[in-house]
């Protein structure tokens, strides 16, 4: 039998062993908090579409925690400094005219096959245009947005302009601050058909919550990259 959270059951069925005076107070407070994670005791975030609900439940963010996954995250971190070229990055978010979302939503098959068509055109025009040969990588991006905080969001300029922009400008909700959880994970089959990798091969997974100077979470997104042409960086500053 396949567990989806295998560490909460060890942890549930050997309690006794470690639930107990003789352990130290900081190994045992560590291991309640793994036992928690991503249930409703740590809290939740609820994001209600139109015809849909999703509660969001809150991490752990215990270094040792699998679920969280910082200690997967940091050696695929490694593997990715080794393999990837030190060179820059530039990110390109390509959005769909509205007129064109029926025809994607009754044809999954399309919808595939948009990150493929993407890449072949940036390619095309920097070979015509500049006579470069350049890279792309595809990424399955996912936001949930509340239709309460954001009604009818999908009346405005989504093609012509950033999403936070629209946030600040058309709704008054200024950004403050994200949390994002980054993982690692492997590809299911419908995330390997866009990316163009293995069923079951290693993957990205960056999990934001985004909130506005209220304090309030008003954006939700999962993003799924592939595990050999993506890295992260981290930069910590110290504030006197």
């Amino acid at each position: 039998m396949r567990y989806r959270r295998p560490i909460s059951t060890i942890l549930k069925d050997t309690r006794l062993l470690w639930d107990r005076v003789q352990t130290p107070k900081n190994v045992r407070n560590t291991l309640e908090k793994v036992l928690l994670c991503r249930t409703a005791s740590l809290g939740a975030e609820i994001y209600s579409p139109q015809n849909a609900q999703r509660i969001v439940f809150h991490t752990c963010k215990s270094s040792f925690c699998p679920s969280c996954g910082h200690r997967a995250t940091i050696q695929w971190q490694r593997e990715r400094f080794a393999a990837l070229p030190d060179t820059q990055y530039k990110g390109i978010t390509l959005t769909m005219p509205d007129v064109l979302w029926p025809l994607f939503r009754d044809n999954p098959e399309l919808t595939q096959a948009l990150p493929r068509l993407a890449a072949a055109l940036i390619k095309t025009q920097a070979k015509t245009a500049h006579g470069l040969k350049i890279g792309g990588i595809a990424v399955v991006h996912t936001s949930y947005l509340s239709a309460t905080i954001f009604p009818e969001i999908q009346k405005q300029d989504l093609e012509g302009q950033s999403l936070y922009r629209i946030f600040e400008q058309n709704y008054k909700r200024r950004l403050r601050w994200a949390e994002e959880v980054i993982g690692a994970a492997t590809a299911n089959e419908e995330d390997a058909k866009v990316l163009q990798a293995a069923v079951g091969s290693a993957v990205l997974l960056i999990k934001e919550t985004t909130y506005d100077s209220r304090e309030t979470p008003i954006e939700y997104s999962v993003s799924v990259l592939r595990g050999d042409r993506y890295t992260a960086s981290v930069i910590s500053v110290r504030k006197d």
